[in-house]
């Protein structure tokens, strides 16, 4: 009966100390899930701000060139 009551006791133990990593994992995949979610928006911006860019410079160099054709 004292091995039994022995075993329990380390047994909680363990699922304590397993409790405890779990909880720190979760922390860390937390952050991890907000940066990767900035990175992401991120990119979209810069996305979008290049896009508008290279629309702007087309068509700057289409306005240029209708100038030296006439």
């Amino acid at each position: 009966m004292d091995e039994i009551v022995n075993e329990v006791g380390d047994i909680k133990t363990d699922i304590a100390t397993i409790t405890d990593q779990v909880k720190d994992s979760k922390k860390v995949t937390d952050q991890v899930k907000q940066w990767r979610a900035m990175g992401l928006g991120g990119l979209g911006v810069v996305g979008i701000a290049c896009t508008a860019l290279g629309i702007s410079l087309a068509s700057s160099i289409e306005w240029i060139s209708r100038l030296f054709h006439k």
